[in-house]
């Protein structure tokens, strides 16, 4: 059993929620509630009890439900009581996550169909003289354009905790090149 479940969420962090407080929940047919740190969206993990395809032993249906950022206000009576529509909370869980660092030098604002990148505006004063040329500022846009959508790996591997790293290097995250690091693990 892993230690974590590993969540990326949309603001562009890595959530490590511990395994055995989803499952702990699930086992007494509670949800589990994490809230991000850096955009505030609230995330509802659970599992619905099933039975085996193949025999009758009994295994959980997973779901996770991301929670509208539009609601202000947050009911709470499902938290306290199961019924038919809810199951009770048996822990919100705050996450900060960790922060992905970019080769744009600053950190990941977004995270979308398995690529981080961040929003920050470039360092135009790098283009602003009267002898720029086009071509200069062509490259420019173009190795802004790489940097902001590339991951540095070196940063991020040193940002980590080793249990963490271990655990993200298994999942396949395409934005996350381990290649020429202890944590690769990919046959290519």
């Amino acid at each position: 059993m892993n230690k974590f479940d590993i969540r990326i969420c949309s603001c562009g962090r890595i959530h490590t929620l511990p395994s055995k407080k989803i499952n702990n929940a699930i086992e007494h047919n509670k949800d589990f509630l994490y809230i991000c740190g850096g955009c505030g969206i609230a995330t509802v993990i659970g599992a619905d009890e099933g039975y085996d395809f193949y025999d009758d032993n009994i295994c959980y249906d997973m779901y996770s439900r991301t929670l509208p950022k539009e609601d202000t206000v947050f009911d709470t009576d499902f938290m306290n009581t199961n019924n038919q529509y809810h199951k009770q909370i048996s822990e919100i869980f705050y996450s900060n996550g960790y922060k992905v660092p970019m080769k744009s030098g600053m950190d990941a604002t977004d995270f979308y169909v398995g690529k981080f990148s961040d929003r920050w505006h470039p360092d135009f004063y790098k283009i602003q003289r009267n002898d720029v040329t086009v071509d200069e500022i062509m490259d420019f846009i173009d190795d802004f354009n790489k940097n902001r959508t590339t991951v540095d790996m070196e940063r991020l591997i040193d940002r980590l905790p080793e249990d963490v790293l271990e655990e993200l290097s298994a999942l396949y995250i395409p934005s996350l090149d381990w290649t020429n690091t202890k944590y690769d693990k990919f046959i290519k």
